[in-house]
């Protein structure tokens, strides 16, 4: 009875971050799924992966929904086409991956799908998170350690045109950007975007423009120190 009671409860409750972890969880799965049918030459496999897909992404809308299979495994397509909230286009895509007989239309068909129900986990995950407000203790020492390493290493990368550390050094700090968006307002910096692998003088300014972008979102009038390198900023910041 108190089992019942529970799920009732959580069943009737709005989103929160507990069902956003299952949710994540799911989709990682869907994830793995989606890159074991992409690299596949065999129909077979693609197909056989491209099921376990399907069944990741209905078990995360039916956590969207705050709903559980009640009509039978049979009738899951039927449930979900009638749920509240879906990822846009999502059923046209579902039907199509389910209906896919080529190798080349489920890779499509699954792309597609997992494309819009990201979409739909990125509205969710801004809906449900508290984000904080991006201050002076924040921005400091973050934003010190990228201009006296990453910045230094994208000028290094453009005087001798070594695209390899550009390419690399870009992408690390547009992941430390996209942690940064998870957690404290403001708009996000999508700096690869705008770098070209082709002008890597051209990146290494897109790169400052970025971090001014970064220093912009604190809204406090603050002095940052400007490291020339990294081993003096390690000075100021043991570890």
């Amino acid at each position: 009875m108190e089992l019942r009671e529970e799920a009732a409860k959580r069943l009737n409750s709005p989103l929160n971050e507990r069902d956003l972890s299952n949710i994540l969880t799911h989709f990682e799965q869907a994830q793995k799924s989606l890159a074991d049918l992409v690299i596949s030459k065999e129909y077979c496999v693609a197909k056989y992966e491209s099921a376990k897909l399907i069944s990741s992404l209905e078990m995360i809308l039916y956590l969207v929904n705050k709903s559980y299979v009640r009509l039978g495994s049979r009738r899951i397509p039927e449930e979900i086409e009638k749920m509240r909230e879906l990822p846009d286009g999502f059923l046209d895509h579902y039907r199509l991956l389910i209906d896919a007989d080529t190798l080349s239309s489920i890779k499509k068909n699954a792309t597609s799908l997992m494309r819009c129900t990201k979409e739909k986990i990125e509205e969710i995950k801004h809906r449900l998170k508290n984000k904080k407000r991006l201050d002076s203790q924040a921005l400091i020492g973050t934003y010190e350690e990228i201009y006296s390493d990453w910045r230094n290493k994208m000028k290094l990368a453009a005087k001798t045109n070594n695209k390899y550390i550009s390419f690399m050094t870009a992408a690390s700090c547009q992941r430390f950007y996209d942690e940064m968006r998870e957690e404290y307002e403001g708009e996000s910096i999508d700096l690869m975007k705008h770098s070209d692998i082709n002008d890597l003088r051209r990146s290494a300014r897109v790169f400052d423009e970025a971090i001014e972008e970064y220093r912009s979102l604190c809204d406090e009038n603050i002095e940052v120190k400007e490291y020339k390198t990294i081993e003096d900023f390690d000075e100021d910041y043991p570890t």
